[in-house]
């Protein structure tokens, strides 16, 4: 997860499915009401009366993206060089760029391309965020 607290970015490592917990158990050996008694465990998600069930192939995707040192490594980093970012405030606003370098701890150089130019333009941390294209 990526904040701004005090105008300085820092990212964060934060459980995806906050207050989740995926088993995986036979009902025919373990009952639900034995699942649904242990401690911390409220109600299972459900798709009309029946439980949801998630294959064992996107937790075990989940679990290797979690665990990889290029997703640690770029949370620790925050921004990289050639990341792809989309502009949120300021006349600008909804224009996607490309992260260039820091500006300071408050601010980023940006790359834009206006006009078959490239601009460089230096940016609050507080006006971007990663673009959903990456």
């Amino acid at each position: 997860m990526e904040k701004v607290r005090r105008g300085k970015r820092s990212t964060l490592l934060e459980p995806l499915f906050p207050n989740y917990v995926f088993v995986n158990f036979d009902p025919e050996v373990v009952s639900f009401t034995t699942v649904r008694s242990t401690r911390g465990v409220l109600q299972f998600v459900r798709s009309g009366s029946e439980p949801s069930i998630v294959s064992i192939e996107i937790i075990k995707s989940l679990m290797v993206c979690e665990d990889s040192d290029s997703v640690r490594e770029h949370f620790r980093e925050g921004f990289c060089q050639g990341d792809n970012v989309i502009i949120h405030n300021g006349p600008y606003q909804g224009v996607s760029a490309v992260f260039k370098e820091p500006d300071g701890d408050k601010r980023s150089i940006l790359l834009l391309s206006l006009l078959n130019n490239s601009v460089l333009l230096s940016v609050d941390n507080n006006d971007i965020s990663f673009s959903s294209s990456q």
